[in-house]
């Protein structure tokens, strides 16, 4: 079965957290924030859950989930046949951002050639 090491250690740290006049009567929310990386498709996921407190004495769950995908030339997956390609195909602003920087890294080899050209 699953382990509740996890939530025992987030336990202990909340009754501390209230031990110590952090959490009380008038705490008005209470955020957790933690992130995961997923080696099988090369992103980073950032979560967050928080509880308001309401006036009314009832609590509103909430919650972000925040994909960043590690590698920034992931539109060059597409020719891979990588299986990262099938959960973030490219799109047309990674195109065009793919052709401006190769664009520029053309025009700065040919800085760098010339500026070695002089000096030779």
């Amino acid at each position: 079965g699953k382990s509740t090491a996890p939530a025992s250690a987030a336990q202990d740290q909340l009754r501390e957290l209230r031990d110590d006049g952090w959490i009380d009567l008038e705490t008005r929310r209470v955020k957790v924030r933690w992130n995961y990386f997923n080696p099988a498709v090369d992103a980073y996921c950032a979560a967050e859950l928080w509880m308001d407190f309401l006036a009314s004495g009832g609590i509103l769950p909430l919650s972000t989930f925040r994909v960043l995908p590690i590698n920034t030339y992931r539109y060059l997956l597409l020719f891979s046949g990588s299986e990262s390609s099938d959960f973030f195909p490219p799109r047309l602003f990674e195109w065009v951002l793919f052709g401006i920087e190769a664009i520029f890294f053309f025009m700065l080899l040919l800085q760098t050639w010339y500026l070695l050209r002089r000096l030779c």
